[in-house]
């Protein structure tokens, strides 16, 4: 199924855009919170938010669980996977190779979908 995520500024708060669509007939049927840390070694003037990531390492937490290595930039840099204690240590490691963290952002995703869509409708909330 098709995920089409859509970003526009909403005037209302969640409730009202989660009871518009319910009344509607869609129901939330996924939801999730998503914690992003992003560290690159490079300049990210000039590049769109597109190549922005790609210049970065991006450590990805899924409903506050263990953080997925992703992007992985370094070579010898051979962990997929490292847990909430072990972050503190894994930064200070990128920071010795010459990578600092730029950003981070957590987001909470909702998608709706109504029997007979081929696509969902997605709300993603960033705080």
């Amino acid at each position: 199924m098709l995920v089409v995520e859509l970003g526009v500024k909403l005037n209302s708060d969640f409730k009202y855009y989660d009871n518009m669509l319910k009344s509607n007939g869609l129901k939330n049927d996924f939801k999730v919170l998503t914690y992003d840390i992003y560290c690159t070694n490079q300049s990210l003037e000039g590049l769109s938010e597109n190549e922005m990531k790609k210049a970065c390492i991006r450590l990805r937490s899924c409903n506050n669980g263990d953080y997925k290595v992703q992007n992985n930039l370094i070579r010898d840099l051979n962990i997929q996977e490292i847990s909430d204690f072990e972050l503190a240590n894994f930064e200070n490691s990128l920071l010795e190779l010459g990578y600092k963290k730029i950003f981070d952002t957590t987001k909470r995703d909702f998608h709706y979908s109504k029997d007979g869509m081929n696509s969902r409708s997605e709300i993603l909330l960033v705080f």
